[in-house]
């Protein structure tokens, strides 16, 4: 199962790529601060387009939608204390252990040490900053496992989030104060998906991936692999 998710993750990134080089050929430099934003809001723009079955119709098949809801989140802050309150909306569901909750925090962090680091410019004053998360994770099939008499078995789930940040709030969240109160606005779509089985399409899916860019599926995932946490199933 967990080639599988490797391979579908692989071919998601592939074509959220060519997505992007297909909109805009020439690279963006995201040492400047349009064309960073406009890589960012590309990004999350295709990414959802090709989970949702955009780009490749059979993706509707490999990530069967199981919940689609729209949430908001609106919090006054600091800076050092937004991450938590952040994951805990995003994550509060999964019933992850304190440990797991670490480990995404410092994945955040990273993220966040990254951003810093780079300028966005917004075209206009009411434009937000889009991201699109997914997480994998695995949910034990119901009647099995515990006291059942049957073995665990499980799902393959994948959680994806589209964000919507306030651009104000974006900018107070990558700042360096970690004292002075703000409020956080954000609202995004969560859409909840159960991993179909790709075993007689895992050798078309390969030779696309091979086709597009001349890699493997293990070669991509090595360059695009997401970050994982250690957390035990649902």
């Amino acid at each position: 199962m967990l080639s599988q998710v490797r391979t579908l993750e692989s071919y998601i990134s592939t074509l959220t790529a060519f997505c992007i080089y297909n909109e805009h050929p020439a690279p963006y430099d995201i040492t400047k601060p349009d064309q960073a934003s406009a890589f960012a809001v590309a990004m999350t723009k295709w990414r959802s387009y090709v989970i949702t079955g955009g780009a490749v119709k059979a993706m509707a098949a490999y990530l069967p939608v199981t919940s689609l809801v729209a949430q908001n989140f609106s919090k006054n802050v600091t800076s050092a204390d937004l991450h938590l309150g952040f994951l805990t909306q995003l994550f509060g569901g999964f019933g992850l252990p304190g440990a797991a909750i670490k480990q995404l925090d410092s994945i955040l962090t990273g993220v966040v040490d990254q951003l810093k680091q780079v300028q966005l410019s917004f075209q206009t004053q009411s434009s937000s900053l889009d991201h699109f998360l997914t997480y994998y994770y695995f949910a034990t099939v119901q009647g099995t496992g515990g006291d059942s008499g049957i073995p665990a078995m499980y799902d393959c789930k994948v959680r994806t989030m589209f964000l919507h940040i306030d651009q104000s709030s974006w900018k107070a969240a990558i700042g360096k104060s970690s004292i002075n109160h703000f409020t956080f606005n954000m609202n995004y779509f969560d859409m909840d998906t159960t991993m179909g089985d790709l075993t007689d399409d895992v050798s078309a899916i390969n030779a696309s991936i091979k086709q597009l860019t001349g890699k493997s599926d293990v070669e991509i995932s090595a360059i695009m692999s997401p970050k994982a946490i250690t957390a035990d199933p649902q």
